[in-house]
């Protein structure tokens, strides 16, 4: 019985390793991807703070791995991204909390994104101003490469004489009802470079956002952990915590087993109910003859009591006792 229970405890064990390996592992962050389908860059001029609020939205490359850990550089004047976030297949914006690395001038911002499409937030004043004239050198150095890079501008509240150069491949009217320029780049290599410079005057001190009358856009809350799992991944991690369980239980009965099998029998439990008898014979042989105490001294013939160990008139020992 032992020895079945041993080997059906053995085969549990084993059929949970075999199917633990059966069952791909949790992806790991992938090395930074080697290109972007697209990458948009928008710059929204005095909109809801002084300078501008930077906002990159793109694509990765069909074939890119996921998760994948995207690397991006920001002037160090900003202090950072405000947000940075995947985007689901519902267009559900997943904020995720990046790291941050000073570099001279500039911040690394390095975070993963299990969703193809990303976008990330910063703000930077680097705005030039004289009385009422503003002027903006916007520049960008590629991270990657880029199939389609397009950059937008967005005037603000009461700009006039708003000019770009180089000029604008389209205008068109955001949903505030103002207006964006867009500059369209195509194909864009490693380490390319590119310019844009914005000039305009502006009267009102108002930002767009209090202008308009806005809703503020406040800042979005990371969810948990450094990374978002898609449902995929997170039944596979499911699936090998309860493999995991699995192993450990029949591992622990096994052990149980072994050591129990090694183990002394249990002592027979005591005779008539529980109370102490006295020991029986070996089957096979007599039982030993049992010696009442004498009545009678056998030295002087002294009657004796039933509890005299000796004899009250000679000493001797009484016999039987």
């Amino acid at each position: 019985m032992k020895a079945m229970l041993r080997l059906h405890l053995i085969g549990i064990a084993l059929a949970a390793v075999v199917a633990g390996l059966l069952v791909p592992l949790p992806a790991e962050a992938q090395q930074p991807p080697d290109r972007l389908k697209s990458l948009t860059i928008s710059v929204w001029l005095e909109y809801d703070r002084p300078g501008a609020l930077y906002i990159l939205r793109g694509e990765l490359h069909a074939g890119t791995s996921l998760p994948a850990r995207l690397i991006f550089r920001v002037p160090a004047r900003s202090g950072g991204p405000s947000s940075t976030a995947g985007i689901d297949a519902n267009g559900q914006f997943r904020y995720v909390r990046p790291t941050q690395q000073q570099d001279g001038e500039s911040i690394i911002v390095e975070y993963e994104t299990s969703w193809p499409r990303f976008q990330f937030e910063y703000y930077d004043d680097a705005l030039l101003r004289q009385d009422q004239k503003r002027e903006l050198e916007f520049s960008y150095r590629a991270d990657y490469a880029i199939e389609q890079l397009a950059l937008e501008v967005k005037e603000p509240y009461g700009a006039t004489s708003f000019g770009v150069d180089p000029a604008a491949s389209s205008q068109s009217q955001g949903e505030d009802g103002l207006t964006v320029h867009r500059r369209d780049l195509g194909a864009m290599a490693p380490g390319q470079e590119v310019q844009w410079k914005v000039s305009y005057n502006k009267s009102d001190p108002r930002l767009s956002r209090e202008a308009l009358g806005l809703q503020e856009l406040g800042s979005s809350p990371y969810e948990a952990g450094p990374g978002v799992v898609p449902p995929a991944q997170g039944q596979n991690r499911i699936v090998w915590a309860l493999l995991a369980l699995l192993g450990i239980g029949a591992l622990g009965g096994l052990w149980l087993a072994l050591r129990s099998g090694n183990g002394q029998p249990d002592a027979a439990p005591a005779l008539n109910g529980g109370r102490r008898g006295r020991k029986r014979p070996a089957k096979g042989l007599p039982e030993p003859p049992q010696v009442r105490p004498a009545k009678y001294c056998h030295r002087c013939g002294t009657a004796l009591a039933k509890n005299d160990a000796f004899c009250r008139r000679c000493g001797t020992k009484r016999r039987g006792t």
